[in-house]
């Protein structure tokens, strides 16, 4: 914006209006130079290419920096419209098909069709919460725990399970199992469960899972989604191998097929050791 400012500056007093060549007055002499005045001037070209230096009237100014706001106040008006009406459009089909969905990012910037229920466990008990409010919600004493039986006829929940990883202790995890156990029970309708944030997958709805939740996975379940899980192991993919009335997985941001992409360096298995030969342990998901 500078240079065409400065050219069209400099044109119009290259390009104006002669006719008062034959008057006899006298040109002033002044030493401040005319305005737009460019560095390039000088004609010293050791660094022109990385930096200019421009000096102009403060109005001239003025006139450039909202000239640029105004272009970038309409590219994003315009990527705006463009956000929304595919937003719009993706949110049209998403309820002719009729099925929940989560999106990432959530809303405002994605959509969701939300579960019968979305819920959060916190210390053994069970809270109403939507999942926006999820990651911020904290148990302060006024709230009253949700009874299973609130639960009882879903067909389709979210849960989001608050303190649940790698570091969590054995105590802790056994209350974690018999609550999600006793939803299993009591949820004899459930076909469809959207866990986020999983950890400790195994333990919940796996191998090594109570029997109520290993009846659900493999005779119930039909829609199973676990994105953007922690610490996805290996082993957690196995233990949906049981689901035999499985229709749908979302594994979204759970892992990759070298690394697993909320496993940290160094948790046991070689990784970012170099050993002796120079050469890496194995990755999580080597065959």
């Amino acid at each position: 914006g500078w240079d065409e400012l400065y050219e069209c500056c400099e044109d119009s007093e290259k390009y104006k209006d002669d006719d008062d060549e034959d008057e006899d007055e006298e040109e002033e002499y002044s030493d401040e130079p005319e305005l737009p005045w460019c560095s390039s001037d000088l004609e010293n070209y050791d660094n022109d290419e990385e930096q200019v230096i421009y000096v102009v009237l403060l109005s001239n100014y003025n006139a450039e920096i909202e000239r640029r706001n105004n272009v970038l106040r309409e590219a994003w008006e315009e990527h705006q419209k463009k956000e929304e009406k595919a937003k719009e459009a993706k949110s049209e089909k998403l309820k002719r098909a009729g099925r929940v969905y989560y999106s990432f990012p959530p809303p405002p910037r994605g959509v969701d069709i939300p579960a019968d229920m979305e819920i959060i466990l916190i210390d053994g008990k069970i809270f109403d919460a939507p999942r926006e409010d999820q990651l911020e919600f904290k148990d302060d004493g006024t709230l009253e725990p949700l009874p299973l039986s609130r639960l009882a006829f879903c067909t389709s929940i979210q849960m989001r399970i608050a303190g649940l990883n790698r570091r969590t202790e054995e105590c802790d995890l056994l209350i974690v199992q018999k609550q999600t156990e006793g939803i299993f029970e009591t949820c004899t309708e459930l076909i469809e469960l959207h866990w986020l944030g999983a950890s400790h997958i195994s333990r919940i709805i796996g191998d090594e899972s109570g029997p109520h939740a290993k009846k659900f996975m493999k005779n119930r379940v039909k829609t199973l989604a676990l994105p953007c899980s922690f610490h996805f192991d290996p082993d957690d993919l196995m233990a949906l191998k049981s689901c035999k009335s499985l229709e749908r997985l979302d594994l979204r941001n759970s892992f990759d097929m070298e690394l697993g992409i909320h496993h940290h360096f160094g948790f046991g298995l070689g990784i970012g050791d170099d050993s002796d030969d120079g050469e890496q342990g194995e990755l999580p998901y080597t065959e």
